[in-house]
């Protein structure tokens, strides 16, 4: 059932900020080759550590650092179940 909301660009607006990584995702391409599957768009700094906001602010990073990053910043992250 998620699934078929996050498929939904208002969903992903409303719900999860999505409007900046459309815009990065026209402005700069597409994430979508195979050797692009590690790969996100994000701030260089995470925000936790007062990286900036906003679509010229986005760059591409590997998502995995940025996690582990993020993590180390801002604390673990949270998962239910």
């Amino acid at each position: 059932m998620i699934g078929l909301f996050a498929a939904q660009k208002s969903w992903l607006n409303r719900f999860m900020g999505y409007a900046p990584y459309a815009e990065a995702d026209e402005r700069y391409g597409a994430l979508d080759s195979p050797a692009d599957i590690d790969e996100i768009y994000a701030p260089p700094l995470p925000l936790p550590a007062g990286g900036p906001e906003g679509v010229e602010h986005l760059t591409r990073v590997r998502i995995f650092e940025h996690i582990a990053l993020t993590a180390q910043l801002a604390g673990p992250i949270p998962f239910a179940g």
